[in-house]
């Protein structure tokens, strides 16, 4: 099913844009002075429009530099690390895990010993006071 009016709306669209490019670009010429005047009224008119420049002209920069923490592409790539490191540290990684399983192992056969030997001498405590 098609809309007969959505050629209209893409056209109210596009009508909307071009004219907000170029209040943009005349606010631009006049400098600082005219979006701080424009936030004002803004503001004067209803507060939430007034806010909504405000965020505008902070999130675009039209102050001057934007603030470190607000900018969306990252100047620098993030360093990597390098595929030798990446290495180095699981052989490490590695080595640690397995004499932690090794140090586990023969803890528990020395517990398995201690168990033996105290079931052991119960017995022998028994056969000697003469219950077989």
């Amino acid at each position: 099913m098609t809309f007969p009016f959505k050629v209209k709306s893409d056209h109210a669209i596009a009508y909307v844009e071009t004219r907000a490019k170029s209040l943009c670009a005349a606010l631009d010429q006049r400098g600082k002075g005219a979006w701080i005047a424009l936030m004002v009224v803004g503001f004067v008119v209803a507060w939430p429009a007034g806010l909504g420049l405000l965020l505008y002209i902070l999130w675009t920069g039209r102050m001057g530099q934007r603030p470190k923490n607000w900018q969306i592409v990252q100047t620098k790539p993030a360093p990597k690390a390098a595929r030798g490191d990446f290495e180095t540290l699981r052989v490490q990684e590695i080595d640690r895990v397995t004499r932690e399983a090794e140090g586990l192992a023969a803890h528990l056969n020395r517990l398995r010993q201690a168990k033996d030997e105290h079931a052991f001498k119960t017995e022998q405590n028994l056969y000697d006071k003469g219950q077989p």
